[in-house]
C-alpha cells in the first residue's frame, strides 16, 4: 500500500491537533461563560459587589489564560507544520 506524502501526513496531524485544541479550549471556556452568567445574575439577588468583582476577576483570568494557551498551541502546531514541509 502506498504511503501518503510527508506533507499530507503533517497537514493531517496539524488538523487533528487544532481540532483537539479547539475542543479543549471550549471545555475550559465553559466555566468562564458560567462565571459571566453569575456575574450578571448575582447582583440582582443582592450578593455583595466584592464577591461579584472577585468572580469577574476569576472569569477574565480563566478566559485569558485559556486563550493565551490556545493561541500558543495553535502557533506551535503551525510552526511544526512549517518545519516539516
Amino acid at each position: 500500500m502506498e504511503q501518503p506524502p510527508r506533507a499530507w501526513k503533517a497537514f493531517g496531524e496539524t488538523v487533528v491537533h487544532v481540532a483537539i485544541g479547539t475542543l479543549l479550549f471550549i471545555v475550559v471556556a465553559l466555566p468562564a461563560i458560567g462565571l459571566d452568567y453569575l456575574v450578571t445574575e448575582l447582583p440582582k439577588l443582592g450578593v455583595s459587589s466584592r464577591i461579584v468583582i472577585g468572580l469577574e476577576v476569576a472569569e477574565y483570568t480563566l478566559f485569558g489564560v485559556d486563550l493565551i494557551l490556545f493561541l500558543c498551541a495553535v502557533f506551535r502546531t503551525g510552526w511544526r507544520l512549517l518545519k516539516s514541509l
